[in-house]
């Protein structure tokens, strides 16, 4: 039996010319035909099919090539055709809700506008409110130092979604904000108004916290304190960059604030990251955010699965003391982890027997 040592380099003349291949081999040149890695039950039953005959499983790596792109396509078609008809049911209930005329549902062969979940492309908003419209996430966005994250970029948006620091995080409460043109259009008449309607909606509770903490934002000017203290924070975390190999980058706006940390130029700590990553990518963020937590009180959230990026949403109140508390604990928790061995990569070797664990 033949075994393919470099099989990038075997060419099909190469591989035609060996009288039989083993059973790894075997593997190898599926992968190299198909593009695919498969698991040993299906290697081993082409072998088994083909005797190990090179010609043979050339064929027959290439008929499961065709075979998948088959069905890749086949599953594609059907998913753009479910799409486009939830796009013109969706459609339809719109404009029953807006009062206006459903578009006719596609009949032409064109992809459908429709390319993310519940939303419409420009050509599909046009016909409700004559034109695109542009909505502004804002549900976390008070603590930038502007009232509107968009602010800073001079957007001037149709619709905006706020909640979370509306209510000072006493009362759960969101808020719509539109143009008045859009609110004319859906809320006009008594018909349109009761498909907007919820039975726990617009209570007083709510209403009063909204009010209060809008008050107390404006009065107390927490929005430009926000943008002065965040700067502050900012400033503090970033002088430490250069002092520590894991810690990347300091950005954000306001006391909203990402930490970046990346892999380090050491030895030594070069393989206790690569450790961590190997079990989990992102876990080398858990440790910093379980000391801080534990040890100084800080919450803090990594911003993403997989992300080397630790989130900092700070308080509107948060005062100056609270700034340099929390430089402080980030300096003495990233000093911890450049200590190796050290206890913080305790916690490590017991966050990587958990995702091992996990996996297994």
């Amino acid at each position: 039996m033949a075994t393919l040592t470099e099989p990038s380099t075997w060419t099909a003349g190469q591989v035609l010319s060996l009288r039989g291949l083993d059973l790894e081999a075997t593997g190898t040149l599926l992968e190299q035909t198909t593009g695919t890695v498969h698991p040993p039950d299906v290697i081993e039953s082409v072998w088994q099919e083909t005797g190990g005959s090179p010609a043979r499983l050339l064929e027959r790596g290439r008929e499961l090539a065709r075979t998948a792109e088959a069905e890749l396509a086949e599953r594609t078609s059907t998913a753009r055709t479910e799409l486009a008809e939830l796009r013109d049911e969706l459609a339809t209930v719109v404009a029953r809700a807006a009062g206006e005329r459903a578009p006719a549902p596609r009949t032409d062969s064109r992809e459908p506008p429709y390319k993310g979940l519940l939303r419409y492309e420009p050509e599909d908003a046009a016909w409700f409110f004559g034109r695109e419209q542009l909505v502004a996430d804002a549900v976390a966005r008070l603590l930038t130092g502007r009232f509107l994250a968009v602010d800073h970029w001079g957007v001037e948006p149709d619709m905006v979604l706020i909640a979370k620091a509306l209510s000072g995080g006493h009362v759960p409460v969101g808020a719509v904000l539109t143009r008045k043109r859009i609110y004319d259009k859906i809320f006009d008449r008594m018909d349109r108004a009761v498909v907007h309607g919820s039975t726990f909606a617009k209570n007083d509770l709510a209403m009063a916290a909204g009010l209060a903490t809008l008050d107390v934002i404006e009065t107390e000017g927490l929005i430009s304190r926000a943008e002065r203290l965040g700067d502050r924070l900012r400033l503090g975390l970033s002088d430490l960059i250069g002092r520590y190999e894991f810690l990347r980058a300091v950005r954000g706006k306001g006391l909203m604030i990402g930490i970046e940390f990346g892999p380090p130029t050491s030895l030594k700590l070069k393989a206790s990251w690569n450790l961590l990553e190997s079990a989990n990518k992102g876990l080398f963020c858990q440790l910093i955010t379980i000391p801080l937590f534990a040890e100084h009180k800080i919450v803090t959230q990594v911003a993403g699965h997989a992300s080397h990026t630790i989130k900092l949403l700070c308080p509107l109140v948060i005062t100056e003391a609270d700034c340099d508390w929390i430089v402080s604990a980030f300096d003495n928790v990233i000093a911890a982890t450049h200590r190796v061995p050290g206890a913080i990569w305790s916690l490590g070797k017991t966050l990587v027997g958990n995702a091992v664990a996990a996996r297994g």
